[in-house]
């Protein structure tokens, strides 16, 4: 039973990870989502397997190592991407405590500019963790991922999460909390604005010159994007039987993207501040069919404040080799209910959002999500995401 409640994270942060439109903001976080962020997907795998084995053994080893591929595709909320991800952690464990210290490779990984264009980054994550057993009913725990982009391209995140674990046979509970700050640069945003900074007017080319320079610095300054995210999600798992659980799980997001991409102003405290918050609730199965294979499948529901509503599935299938192996595939259709739009109401937010060049004068954003494609505004449309794992342990 402990094994099949220590999945359970591994499937909410799987969820998020490819429900951008339902869990998170979308596109930063594949797309939060990402991502129950992208960054902690091989977290997920290690909860799912490692920690889980180790704590069924009746001699749990002192040192551990365990690593994997986790591969995830997801289209709809933003354009198609597909990302992919290798990690490698090594823990020190005894009755009561337990060390992880853990790398993380991604390769295209989807960011926005807030404004309905996307890009991709590379990045290499760390991790270091720690888990506190103060009963065996009990577990408590944190860790904090940094990641960092390759010098072609500024990406910085830190995040730090934790909660807890009360695990009863017939009833289990858990909270998890996170918190994130993201800060990188949009290169197409560099490219394309960089064109529309002038020279000083005066009749002086020298003084011209500083202070297009002077303009050029402040707008570097203002052009990188920043994020920070919240999520609060509390699960419930009632073992009806033996080998199944009854499984519940609600998740809040809030994000605050600020300096999103929207034509303003190159100089000072022009500065833009989108938020975007979600609720969303999940019921599902997790059963142990037989030794060797794990299956769960759930519904799910939310509603976020630009008032779109999702209604979204999810199967998902482990395959455990021997203890030291699990492979598992994922597949999650969102639908996406979203407020009728009129034609003329959208142009003119479009052209206020893209025109105006001071923060008093743009009014009402035509996304209020930051990650969504602007084709989608008004639109009912499907998310689909598809994701894998292939992990071992010792």
């Amino acid at each position: 039973m402990k094994k099949l409640f220590h999945e359970l994270p591994a499937l909410a942060i799987t969820m998020t990870l490819l429900l951008p439109g339902l869990f998170l903001q979308g596109t930063v976080h594949a797309f939060p989502a990402d991502a129950k962020k992208a960054e902690q997907a091989g977290d997920a795998a290690e909860k799912g397997s490692a920690e889980s084995g180790e704590r069924d053994e009746a001699k749990p080893r002192i040192f551990g190592i365990d690593g994997g591929y986790n591969g995830s595709y997801a289209e709809g909320t933003s354009p198609k991407n597909f990302y992919s991800q290798p990690y490698l952690n090594i823990s020190l464990k005894n009755k009561y405590i337990k060390f992880t210290a853990g790398i993380s490779r991604f390769w295209d990984f989807q960011i926005s500019n807030g404004a309905g264009a996307y890009e991709t980054v590379n990045f290499t994550q760390p991790k270091l963790a720690l888990s506190v057993y103060p009963h065996d009913v009990i577990e408590i725990y944190g860790s904090y991922l940094y990641s960092a982009g390759d010098k072609t391209h500024y990406y910085r995140v830190h995040d730090w999460s934790g909660g807890f674990f009360l695990d009863f046979e017939v009833v289990s509970l858990g909270f998890t909390g996170d918190y994130k700050k993201t800060e990188y640069v949009f290169k197409s945003d560099d490219r394309s604005d960089y064109l529309s900074i002038t020279p000083g007017g005066t009749a002086n080319p020298y003084i011209n010159n500083l202070i297009m320079m002077a303009r050029y610095k402040n707008f570097k300054i203002q052009n990188i994007k920043h994020l920070e995210d919240y999520t609060l999600t509390p699960a419930f798992s009632w073992f009806f039987i033996e080998s199944t659980s009854l499984d519940l799980a609600y998740d809040y997001m809030y994000s605050d993207f600020n300096n999103p991409y929207s034509f303003k102003s190159i100089y000072p405290k022009q500065n833009e501040h989108i938020i975007f918050y979600s609720h969303s609730g999940k019921i599902g199965i997790t059963s142990e069919t037989c030794e060797y294979f794990t299956l769960m499948a759930a519904f799910s529901s939310g509603w976020s404040n630009d008032d779109v509503i999702t209604v979204g599935g999810e199967i998902e299938g482990i395959i455990n080799l021997f203890d030291y192996a699990n492979i598992s595939i994922t597949y999650a259709p969102v639908y996406n209910i979203s407020p009728k739009m009129d034609p003329l109401t959208r142009k003119f937010y479009e052209y206020r959002s893209y025109v105006s060049l001071f923060k008093a004068l743009r009014g009402r954003r035509l996304n209020i999500n930051p990650f969504m494609q602007l084709k989608n505004i008004g639109k009912n449309f499907w998310s689909h995401g598809v994701s894998f794992n292939v992990s071992f342990r010792y």
